[in-house]
């Protein structure tokens, strides 16, 4: 067996912090990602032969039926509406926008890269007062330039769910410049250098 695979079997082990009882702690899949651009990263730099073969678990999106049991949640929804407001400002949206493993009919799901890549022009509203996000791009981590989603299926259009419609219109108001291709997550308040 392979140093990955028992270190993935130790992640897996380790229990959700915020909730023990989770099928999914929220770390596994992280750390072997970060794993995996390090090693990517030494291969290319000449510190290492090649990368090792890295095997990321899917992350399953979450479907709540009748039989859901909210304990088995990896955050709690009121842990959410914590986090959201103890995040500065200008960076909190990314809260409820990249919230996972969560009702779906409660926060966007999207990814870092994904929220990073939102810009102005993404959020559609309606005459009714819902909105439509608009998944187009995604900001490289490793680059700093937008880049296409990770595949076809990723460009998707969602229903800004209404607990986030009017916070969404004050954080574009507070912290987003007027152009079109600003950054719904800006770099610096107020900033629109990205787009």
């Amino acid at each position: 067996m392979n140093r990955t695979r028992v270190m993935t079997q130790r992640l897996d082990r380790i229990p959700a912090p915020l909730n023990p009882k989770s099928k999914f702690n929220g770390i596994t899949r992280p750390v072997l990602i970060v794993l995996m651009m390090i090693s990517r990263q030494a291969a290319r730099d000449g510190i290492i032969p090649a990368a090792p073969s890295v095997s990321i678990p899917r992350q399953e999106s979450v479907r709540h039926d009748s039989d859901h049991d909210e304990g088995e949640d990896v955050v709690a929804p009121r842990q959410v509406e914590a986090l959201y407001r103890a995040v500065p400002g200008q960076w909190a949206i990314m809260v409820p926008l990249a919230a996972c493993r969560l009702p779906l009919a409660a926060w966007c799901q999207l990814r870092r890269g994904e929220c990073l890549g939102l810009q102005r022009r993404d959020i559609e509203r309606h005459d009714d007062g819902s909105a439509t996000l608009h998944v187009r791009r995604q900001l490289n981590a490793n680059t700093g330039d937008y880049t296409d989603t990770r595949s076809d299926a990723g460009k998707r259009s969602l229903t800004i769910p209404k607990l986030m419609t009017a916070r969404l219109k004050q954080h574009l108001a507070d912290n987003v410049t007027a152009e079109a291709k600003a950054p719904v997550v800006p770099a610096s308040v107020r900033a629109g250098d990205r787009g």
